[in-house]
């Protein structure tokens, strides 16, 4: 790999975080581009649709998008209705265009000066207490699940150091970086409705604040991106409902012994039947609690899904610390020096290629005059053939540095946009990072903090594989209970005291223990529901512009006007 195609990396890892790269064939990216007006009115809006993976020949593929451009290359494409098709080489293809459909998540601003509801222009220039409420409106609503299709909405803010104190942000984190402060906020606007969990309920905005000396918006970016949960976390939710089959198999046993100890007070005829009820009741309990041991069986198998946040946090501390190590070399200008001196080194292999083609094509003509005049050698034909195969190499290797050279200019005029981006990712990462870990915002993120964290998982595994065994112990218990209450059976005439207390010890243990249990199981139940309903709309989310994409991001640029 040259110099000038690591420079590459920089933008590819800024949007591998929304976008992770595929390795399976014809991956269909689809990036929406959107400017807004500073109170959040959609401005213009332009689609970039990038096809991976794809082999040589027809490539047929769908869209909604009209006035198409192909961005990338020389492809020629023809279209019918939603249907396109392109003439491959193999190689990428990206194309753009435009579309008339709203937007699934809409963005209204306002802006307040000392508490004061303002306009942008008329507080432009002003001192005092700022505040910016950005609101997110899902419009992706599905009627026939009553849900909104769930969207992670992250905003990236800008503000200079100088001249702007006490910045608060909800729902968010705010990054120092000297000269400049990157604030980072997450919503999920529709999330709240779709769940009707109460903590949630805010969940649709970002509300920034700060004091400032001459108020100018810093540079607003927002992201958006349809996925919320993966496929594997939705089977792990199967868990939940096993457990409450088995909490309703407990409360039947429940229910049932306490009708047995309620005929336990008929007297001596009726206790004997009461101490039967008594007995199908253990034998419920004891059918509940091989439910319960095989659950926890299946989770004990599925340890390993839980063993696999320790390679998550690894991974995120790993890019984390990749991330602050480019940060760095942005900062101190090793980046941009190295990338000018790509540039020069390219114009002067450039310049080398086409002095060399000058004296080919010279060359060539000489030949050619002599093959007109019918002078030429077998031996100058071959020479002839050789300078045009050697000219065509020539050509495409300016051509190559030429493209090279444009998309190193491109990369140096884009690097304080990276490292605005490589900030934000970082702060996100922070904020993730210390939350699983349990750290407060002053604390620094260790290794030390890192290997404690996978200490605790591993401590859990462990404690799931004991509490297996102790269920084991539960249903060995209750089978010996089963049988003693067999021998109660046979003796239950002869018992005629206290019925009456044990009818109301057992009816205070299934009323205040029991029954409460299996509400909140009912509760989590349904939680589950709506959250699987949630990830599978996430999952079957196929595209803004058509319904063949494989990932889409949207991204809202706001405009200080």
């Amino acid at each position: 790999m040259n110099y000038l195609s690591k420079k590459l990396i920089i933008p590819i890892t800024l949007l591998s975080l929304f976008n992770p790269i595929s390795t399976f064939a014809m991956t269909k990216q689809e990036t929406v581009y959107t400017t807004l007006k500073s109170n959040g009115e959609v401005e213009k809006t332009s689609i970039n649709v990038r096809l991976k993976d794809i082999e040589k020949g027809e490539i047929e593929d769908y869209t909604n998008l009209e006035n198409i451009k192909n961005v990338n290359g020389d492809e020629k494409f023809s279209k019918e209705n939603e249907k396109i098709t392109w003439k491959s080489t193999g190689k990428e293809i990206v194309y753009q265009g435009k579309i008339s459909s709203s937007l699934p998540i809409g963005v209204q601003t306002k802006y307040y000066l000392n508490g004061e509801e303002k306009k942008y222009n008329d507080i432009k220039n002003k001192k005092g207490n700022i505040k910016i409420e950005l609101l997110f409106h899902n419009n992706s609503y599905q009627e026939d699940s009553n849900l909104y299709t769930p969207f992670v909405v992250a905003t990236i803010m800008t503000l200079p150091t100088k001249g702007n104190t006490n910045i608060q942000i909800d729902n968010g984190k705010i990054v120092n970086t000297g000269t400049m402060n990157v604030i980072t906020g997450i919503s999920s606007p529709g999330l709240y409705e779709s769940t009707k969990i109460e903590e949630l309920k805010n969940f649709d905005k970002i509300t920034i604040s700060y004091e400032t000396e001459k108020f100018e918006l810093g540079e607003v970016y927002i992201m958006a991106t349809p996925k919320l949960i993966e496929n594997a976390d939705l089977n792990k939710l199967d868990k939940v409902y096993t457990l409450n089959n088995s909490m309703n198999t407990l409360q039947n046993g429940m229910n049932a012994l306490e009708n047995g100890s309620k005929q336990l007070n008929d007297g001596t005829r009726k206790l004997y039947n009461g101490l039967e009820e008594l007995n199908k009741g253990l034998e419920q309990a004891l059918d509940g609690s091989d439910a319960i041991k095989e659950g926890l069986t299946q989770i004990n198998d599925n340890t390993t899904s839980i063993s696999s946040l320790n390679i998550l946090v690894d991974k995120l501390y790993s890019t984390y610390q990749d991330n602050q190590r480019l940060l760095n070399e942005i900062t101190k200008g090793e980046t941009e020096e190295k990338l000018k001196a790509g540039i020069e080194e390219a114009q002067n292999k450039k310049e080398e290629l086409e002095n060399q083609l000058l004296t080919v094509k010279s060359q060539i003509i000489q030949l050619n005059q002599l093959k007109e005049a019918n002078l030429i050698t077998e031996e100058q034909e071959n020479q002839l053939a050789q300078l045009e195969q050697i000219k065509t190499q020539l050509e495409e290797g300016i051509k190559a540095y030429n493209e090279g050279i444009v998309d190193a200019q491109n990369n140096l005029a884009t690097l304080p946009y990276a490292q605005a981006k490589l900030s934000g990712a970082n702060a996100t990462i922070e904020i993730v990072l210390k939350s699983v870990l349990g750290l407060d915002d002053s604390t620094e993120i260790k290794q030390e903090y890192i290997d404690a964290f996978k200490q605790k998982i591993n401590t859990l595994v462990g404690g799931i594989g004991q509490l297996q065994e102790g269920s084991t112990n539960l249903t060995d218990g209750l089978s010996k209970l089963y049988e003693g209450s067999n021998q109660l059976v046979d003796g239950g005439k002869q018992l005629t005291s206290g019925s009456t207390e044990l009818e109301e010890g057992i009816s205070k243990i299934n009323r205040e223990g029991i029954k409460k249990l299996t509400e909140y199981s009912h509760l989590a139940t349904n939680y589950t529901y709506r959250i699987k309903q949630l990830g599978n709309l996430s999952k079957n989310y196929k595209g803004f512009s058509s319904n063949n994409v494989d990932e889409t991001i949207f991204i809202y640029k706001l405009e200080k006007k």
